[in-house]
C-alpha cells in the first residue's frame, strides 16, 4: 500500500480489498501550522484522516468570535458529516494546529466503496456516533452545569488532552481519544 493506513482507528476491521480499495482513491495533503483545511459553507470534496499533528474544528460566529468543537488527532477523521449529507456543505471549519499530514478520501469515492463495503459504512457510523455522543456531552454540559464547574472540567480535559497530544505526537503513539 502506497498510504499508511494503520494510524486509521478503524482500518484494520476492514476486509482486505477494502483497504486495497481506500488506498488507490486515497491521496496525501500536508498543511503547516494554522494553514486551513476546510472552510465553513464550502462544498464538502472529501473525507480526511490525520495521520499526524492536530487539525481543530470550529465555527464562527458573526462578531467574528471562534468556537472550538473539537480537535481532531491521529488516528482520527473529520469531515463525514457533510459527506453523508444530500447537501454536502461542510457545517465548520478545519485548521491546522500543528504541522499536519492528512489521508483524503474524495466523497464520490468514499460513498461508493460505503455501498460496496457494509464494514467501511459501519466503521464510519461508528466514527460519527463517537462525536454525535461528544457533541451531545457537551450540550448537556451546557444546559445543567454552572460557569464554574463548565470551567473546571474544561482546565481538566485540556490538560488532558495537551498531555495525550504531546504523548502522542512525540512518541509516535496512536491516540484513541475520548
Amino acid at each position: 500500500m502506497q498510504n499508511n493506513w494503520k494510524i486509521i482507528q478503524f482500518f484494520e476491521t476492514l476486509p482486505s480489498q477494502c483497504a486495497w480499495e481506500l488506498d488507490a482513491c486515497a491521496w496525501q495533503l500536508r498543511f503547516v501550522n494554522g494553514e486551513p483545511v476546510v472552510w465553513e459553507g464550502d462544498d464538502c470534496r472529501a473525507l480526511y484522516f490525520v495521520q499526524s499533528g492536530a487539525v481543530e474544528i470550529y465555527r464562527t460566529g458573526r462578531d467574528g468570535r471562534e468556537h472550538t468543537l473539537g480537535m481532531v488527532l491521529p488516528g482520527q477523521g473529520f469531515n463525514l458529516v457533510p459527506m453523508m449529507r444530500n447537501e454536502p456543505i461542510n457545517p465548520s471549519n478545519a485548521r491546522s494546529i500543528q504541522d499536519v499530514s492528512l489521508l483524503a478520501l474524495g466523497r464520490e469515492d468514499a460513498q461508493r466503496l460505503m455501498g460496496q463495503y457494509p464494514d467501511l459504512t459501519i466503521a464510519l457510523a461508528r466514527e460519527m456516533a463517537e462525536r454525535l455522543e461528544m457533541m451531545a456531552s457537551k450540550a448537556s454540559a451546557l444546559a445543567l452545569q454552572s460557569v464554574r464547574q463548565r470551567l473546571a472540567v474544561f482546565l481538566i480535559d485540556e490538560a488532558e488532552r495537551e498531555s495525550l497530544m504531546r504523548m502522542s505526537i512525540g512518541l509516535g503513539m496512536k491516540w484513541r481519544g475520548r
